[in-house]
Formats: structure tokens, sequence, C-alpha cells
């Protein structure tokens, strides 16, 4: 994945543990690895006077040294619900990372559909990732739900002229030729499916 350019990785000489949805750029990351200090104990536990204890160790800090802490968990793994249930909306990741995109796809499902089952069959929670195998388990949801929303007239009209989706200047239902692509792509996602949950399989089970 790094080498075709899907991930970039901090450092090629250490395995990451960890993955959480970041975005940067090749020059941003260029110049993060410029810093020179870099501790691996795990999360920030206490910020302490002149020291740092983490989940693996303790870090000493110099004297009067200005502390921030930037590890707070902005996206927390929370167990999955169904979207729709009543009167009850939970907005939830429905496209892997996305979260605007999410939102609005969510509205517009709740603007055109009435069927509760079929809108939370549209709007099938991807989860928050927080270990480097999750990228697998959040691919997996998101090529399922992928597959489901191109069933739908709703969706896919929507997908079509959104501002908020990545792929929406390529879903030209109106040309012929994009319809097979996109055809093919779901024929590619039918038969990639089956070795993401290999994959996911074996990740989880090494990860036990």
């Amino acid at each position: 994945m790094v080498a075709c350019g899907q991930l970039r990785q901090f450092d090629p000489s250490v395995k990451p543990t960890n993955w959480r949805c970041a975005t940067v750029t090749q020059l941003e990351l260029e110049q993060l690895r410029r810093i020179p200090n870099i501790v691996r104990l795990g999360h920030v536990e206490v910020v302490a006077s002149g020291a740092l204890q983490l989940q693996q160790g303790r870090y000493q800090t110099a004297p009067g040294a200005l502390q921030v802490d930037c590890a707070a968990d902005g996206l927390k793994q929370r167990p999955a619900k169904k979207v729709f249930a009543g009167n009850r909306i939970t907005l939830q990741t429905v496209r892997m990372c996305q979260q605007v995109y999410s939102a609005a796809c969510i509205g517009n499902v709740a603007a055109n559909l009435q069927d509760e089952a079929r809108m939370n069959e549209l709007c099938r929670p991807v989860p928050l990732p927080h270990r480097a195998s999750d990228y697998l388990r959040c691919v997996l949801q998101d090529s399922e739900n992928m597959l489901v929303w191109l069933t739908e007239p709703a969706v896919v009209s929507w997908l079509n002229a959104s501002r908020v989706d990545l792929f929406s200047p390529y879903f030209d239902f109106g040309n012929p030729a994009v319809v097979a692509q996109i055809q093919a792509m779901g024929e590619l996602l039918n038969h990639a499916l089956p070795k993401l949950r290999e994959l996911l399989e074996a990740a989880t089970a090494t990860a036990n």
C-alpha cells in the first residue's frame, strides 16, 4: 500500500501499529521526518513537571519545558448502531474517513427514502480505525457500502452531483462509457471482497 501511494509511512524502518485516517501531503511528511527525537512508548497517561508518563514507560523532559498534549481521542471508537431507528438518526461514518460526506449521504437517504430497513442497508457504519489492521476492516465495509449505493437510484443521482464526494466528477451516469466502467468496478469489488475478508481474518488472528 505504501509502494503504490495508497498509504504513507512515517518511518519505513518501523512497522506501524496504529492507523487513524490522518491525511498528509508528501511535503508535509518530509518535514515531519526532520523531527530527530521520536519517543515510542505508547499513549500519554500523565503530563507532569519535567516528565511524561506513557503507557510503556516514563520520559524525562527538560526543566521548565512547555509540554503540550495533543493526544486527545477526537474520534473515539463506539459500538456501531443502526443509523435510522424510528425518529432517531445516529450519525456515523458510512464512508471510510469521510465524516462530512457521511453526514451528507445519510441526509440524502433520509430525504428520499421511507423504508427504514432499506435506509439502514444504505447506511451501514464503517468503523473508525485505531490499529493498523483496521485499514482492512474499513476498506471491506466501505466497498460493501459502495456496491449497495450503486443499486439505489436516489443515492446514484446524489453521488453524480455531490460536491462532497471525491468521485462525483467520474460518476456521469448519462455517459454509457462511464456506466460500463462503474459496472466493471462493481464486478472487481465483488471479486476482491472475499480476499479482503481472508486478509482481515489473518490480521485479526495475528493481533490476537
